[in-house]
């Protein structure tokens, strides 16, 4: 019965839910409710094969306790027997003492019913120890079932109460369930009031997107026109410009000469007009640069970066000739020879002296009219050497200033 209210319960509670449940959710409940059904129909099983054995227990024990009630019954009717036996012959004896032949007689039934008396008492003996071995083996057997009745009771109250928790969750699942949907009812209605206003105000931006658009659309088309207008004009203007540069170029391509040209060109304009000056020479290299290599003799003073008054007059004379070339980039280059800086000199190493003289021989330059945009100074020391730094000549070749010169 027990199963049935359960699985009515369960039924009712979810047909008045009005809950649509999952598949997978109806399916565990189902299972849950088949598995809590087996249970109790176990427990009932056993709780009546238990009952069944106590009555069975009950009927031997009633039989036994029978059998020993017969038993000392017979005994009683044995032991009055014999007081009557026992009193007719004392009766016969004290009669007649003649009667001996009936009183050996007697004698003998007694010793007879003397023996018969032993057989029953021992027989009452035996059937007193099985009745208590059996009552003890019964009482055992009871006690035994009485505990697994007990056990089978606690079973079926642990299943009971594990039967109301599951109802108590499935409740408690159906009215948050409920809850949920009631939320969800609430939320969808929002959602439907929100969706309507904002529909609304959809509608009223569309129209005037409409009329934006309407209005840009024109205003497009004005617009697409002023730029067809625009780019003509324009088309016009690119095409004069295009023929003004056209002619600029040809005209610049006339006067600018190529590189090896203008190497040439400057290369014979400084020969001829400083070539011939003492420890001075003019050169191009592969790159088309003119290099005017200024000797070393005499145009500082004995280390240091002043000028002397001869390197001053032919420092003049070279800076005359580079102020008329407007068209050249003018390096200054100092070199020296592998001899290190004496202790006690303001300079570290002999870049930091070549680049001092290179600078001094710009500045002088510039002083002399070489336009400063022109100019830019550099040291490189020992590194590059002309002669060999063995002999006094080489390294007086090497201590030497170089102007090199390259189309801009």
């Amino acid at each position: 019965m027990a199963k049935f209210a359960v699985t009515a319960v369960t039924i009712a509670l979810l047909a008045a839910s009005n809950l649509v449940l999952a598949e997978d959710d109806v399916a565990t409940l189902k299972e849950e409710i088949a598995n809590l059904q087996a249970k109790l129909s176990n427990v009932s099983r056993g709780r009546d094969y238990l009952l069944g054995e106590l009555k069975s227990s009950k009927t031997k024990l009633s039989n036994v306790t029978r059998g020993r009630d017969y038993l000392l019954g017979e005994f009683n009717s044995t032991k009055t027997k014999l007081s009557n036996v026992t009193r007719g012959r004392d009766y016969l004896l004290g009669e007649s003492t003649s009667a001996k032949a009936g009183k050996t007689e007697l004698e003998n039934s007694l010793t007879l019913a003397n023996e018969k008396n032993s057989t029953l008492q021992a027989r009452l003996r035996r059937a007193i120890a099985y009745s208590k071995s059996t009552r003890s083996t019964l009482e055992d057997q009871l006690a035994t079932a009485t505990a697994d009745r007990k056990h089978l009771r606690a079973r079926l109250g642990r299943a009971i109460a594990y039967s109301k928790s599951n109802r108590s969750a499935l409740e408690d699942q159906l009215a948050s369930a409920t809850t949920d949907r009631s939320h969800l009812r609430a939320r969808l209605g929002r959602a439907i009031a929100y969706s309507k206003s904002t529909r609304s105000a959809l509608e009223d931006q569309l129209t005037a997107a409409t009329a934006d658009r309407k209005h840009l659309r024109a205003r497009l088309g004005r617009a697409i026109a002023y730029s067809k207008s625009t780019r003509s004009n324009l088309e016009g203007q690119v095409a004069a410009v295009t023929t003004g540069r056209d002619h600029l170029r040809s005209k610049l391509l006339s006067t600018i000469k190529a590189p090896e040209e203008w190497a040439s060109t400057v290369n014979a304009s400084l020969s001829s007009s400083i070539g011939g000056l003492e420890g001075t020479q003019v050169t191009v290299d592969a790159n088309d640069n003119v290099n005017v290599r200024v000797g070393n003799n005499g145009l500082f003073r004995t280390g240091g970066t002043i000028l002397s008054a001869a390197g001053s007059s032919l420092l003049d004379q070279i800076a005359q000739q580079l102020a008329l070339q407007r068209d050249a980039d003018i390096t200054v280059v100092g070199h020296t020879d592998n001899i290190p800086v004496g202790e006690g000199n303001r300079f570290n190493d002999n870049s930091e002296l070549s680049f001092a003289r290179a600078s001094s021989t710009l500045q002088f330059l510039r002083n002399s009219g070489v336009p400063a945009e022109n100019l830019s100074a550099a040291g490189y020391g020992d590194d590059y050497p002309i002669a060999s730094n063995d002999t006094p000549e080489g390294r007086q070749q090497n201590r030497r200033v170089e102007i090199v010169l390259k189309q801009r």
